[in-house]
Formats: structure tokens, sequence, C-alpha cells
């Protein structure tokens, strides 16, 4: 809650129709302890944790999972709403050994094609599916974990959970196990400006990029060889992409009316990640975390009203 309670009431309002909410605890990241706007009355506890000004999402999160109090975090963004039956299907998940469970997702702005390129890329593993089970890997946002494995990570924890921090690849590392549930269903909020989509798909690229060419202390000549290659990285994603998403009935027509705003997304990853090649990550990290703050201002106007309170 970087600014104030507004932005927090419709996903506030979700949780309180979970069915469990009255055994849940809704932890609160704030700049402030003030809370006299906050109703948390169907909820078992509501904590708010002053950290004072926010200017990174992810990293802030770290101080909310170190307060909480139950076995298993869930960690939901303002602008992800999650179905009734979302809260109850993670905790029933978690009496498995997966150290992440990780819900379905659906599109909340669904009439724009750019909010489905964004949707698509950022969560087309686990869009509109109805198959739960042990997976390769979950969405990094809106992701639940055991809290005791989360922990284990230390002072170090703020800095695995910001984009780019390694934290799935960490834990799948260690054969930590992650779960997609599919009763978990969240709706989610997408990008549907041109310019936002842009700027997050280049800033995103770069970033991925330059931490790959880090980790595996890439050479010169190997960085740009794959520069050389950047062009082809559009058509390489969309015979990733489309084939798993076209089997998916619900999203058929969504892909194919999207499919310029997809090449166009993929494209703009692609220059991104040629600049990630061969100047590093300069300051995408940072412009992603402050863009992870207000997605009011990513949004067409026709999409606001599913963000009001």
């Amino acid at each position: 809650m970087p600014d104030g309670p507004t932005r927090l009431r419709k996903l506030l309002r979700c949780l309180s129709e979970q069915t469990i909410a009255p055994e849940m605890e809704v932890v609160i990241v704030a700049p402030t302890a003030e809370s006299s706007d906050i109703d948390g009355d169907a909820f078992g506890r509501l904590t708010i944790v002053p950290v004072g000004p926010i200017d990174d999402v992810d990293r802030s999160l770290a101080s909310g999972i170190n307060a909480a109090r139950a076995p298993i975090v869930a960690i939901i963004e303002d602008h992800a709403y999650p179905e009734p039956g979302w809260a109850e299907a993670l905790v029933d998940a978690h009496r498995g050994p997966s150290a992440l469970v990780g819900p379905a997702f659906a599109n909340a702005n669904p009439s724009s094609t750019l909010s489905w390129a964004n949707m698509m890329i950022a969560y087309g593993n686990w869009l509109e599916t109805t198959t739960s089970g042990v997976v390769d890997e979950v969405s990094r946002h809106n992701v639940s974990a055991k809290r005791d494995v989360l922990l284990e990570y230390g002072p170090d924890l703020p800095d695995r959970l910001v984009r780019g921090g390694g934290l799935l690849e960490d834990l799948r590392a260690r054969g930590r196990e992650s779960y997609l549930e599919s009763r978990a269903r969240v709706h989610h909020v997408n990008p549907s400006q041109l310019t936002s989509t842009l700027r997050l798909r280049v800033d995103s690229g770069r970033l991925h990029a330059a931490r790959r060419a880090e980790r595996g202390r890439w050479s010169s000549v190997r960085r740009l060889v794959y520069v050389g290659g950047s062009p082809l990285i559009p058509l390489v994603r969309l015979s990733q992409l489309v084939p798993p998403l076209y089997a998916r009935p619900p999203l058929r027509r969504p892909l194919l009316r999207s499919l310029p705003a997809l090449l166009l997304a993929l494209t703009a990853d692609a220059a991104g990640q040629a600049i990630g090649f061969i100047a590093g990550p300069g300051a995408s990290e940072d412009r992603l975390a402050a863009f992870e703050l207000d997605r009011w201002k990513q949004v067409r106007k026709a999409d606001r009203a599913i963000l009001a309170p």
C-alpha cells in the first residue's frame, strides 16, 4: 500500500469474500501504521507493517513475510483479484510437499489486445488452465509459499524477491518443488496502453538478458552472437507461446485477435534483450520496480473502472 488504502479496497473486498477469510491474516505493507480507513473485521487478523516510503514493491514484500505469523504466505498484488476459493485451494495444495504453489490466472481487462499480449507473455503458462500438478515453474508474482522456505534466505530475502533476483531459479536448484493449483484463480489487470507496454517489455527484456549473461559469465563474443540473433527472438517466442495457448479453447479467439499486439510486444522485448546483452541492466530494474507502483496509469481509460474501489 504505497499511497493510502483507496487502491487496496477492491482487493480487500475480494479477500473478505474468501471461504476461509475468518482464518486468514492479512498483512499490509505500508509507509506508516495508520489503518483507520481499513476494515479488517472479516479476517482473523489484520496486520499493518510500516516500512517508510515504498519505491520498490517487491523488495518491500520481505517485511510483510517476516511479520506474518501463518506457516503459508500468499503474495497478492493490488491489481490482482482472487476468486472466493483462492485461499482455501492454496492451503489445500500446501498440505503436500511443494515449497511454492501458484494459482491459475484470468484476464481482468480482456477488451484490449495489448492487455492480452502482456498477459500471455507474463502469465501464459498459467492462463485459463484447468490442470493442477507439479510444474517446473510458477509465477513469480501472486504466488504462495511455505513461509519457512522463504525465511531461509534471511537478510538476502529482499534481494531475492525483486525482478531478476533468482528466487524461483534458486529454489529449483535446491530441489524445491513447485505446484500449480488451477482451483485457485486470480483475475489480473494488465497494462493496456501502448507506451506502458513498450516500456515494460523493453525493460523486462533488458533485465532478463543482462542477468542471464551475468550469471552465465558470458564472454563479449557470446554476448555479440546473441545480439546478432535477437531479431529471431520474437519468432522463437511466438513458436513457444502460441501452440499451448491455442490448445486452450477459451484462449483461441483472444490469441488470434491479439497476434499483432503480441508480435509488437515480443519485438520490444527482443530489442530490450539486445540492449541488455550489450550494455547490461542499466536502470531497468529501478524502472520496473517503479512500474508496479501504479497500475492505474498503465491502463486505458476504459479499463480504469475495473481498478476502481
